[in-house]
């Protein structure tokens, strides 16, 4: 009998979509190209998510790639990003069910904040 459920956070649980997050502080269409190539698609991204580098490092690998007039945008973006992640608001309703049919939930995730 299933006793335990377990989910993922972004896409399952809440809407991390990078491309909308980057539209709302970027106006020019090849900056928000390059913001989303060299920050959210970055290798950086991934070990700033495991833990080996730290949000500092980022930055300054990340704006040692892109134009200086974007080097604000980078630390703006890492101070802000996780801040608009919205609910999904359908699966509120799933977990609470779930949890009152006696399952337990967990969350694993690779974010980092």
């Amino acid at each position: 009998m299933i006793k335990n459920i377990v989910f993922d956070m972004g896409n399952v649980l809440i809407l991390y979509d990078a491309t909308r997050y980057v539209n709302k502080f970027i106006e020019d269409e090849n900056d928000r190209k390059i913001v989303l190539e060299e920050l959210f698609g970055s290798v950086e991204w991934i070990k700033m998510d495991r833990g080996t580098i730290t949000e500092e490092e980022v930055v300054e690998s990340v704006c040692s790639r892109i134009p200086a007039h974007l080097h604000p945008k980078i630390q703006l973006l890492l101070d802000n990003w996780h801040e608009d992640i919205p609910a999904f608001p359908e699966m509120d309703v799933l977990i609470r069910e779930l949890k009152k049919n006696g399952y337990n939930l967990y969350i694993l995730s690779n974010t980092c904040k």
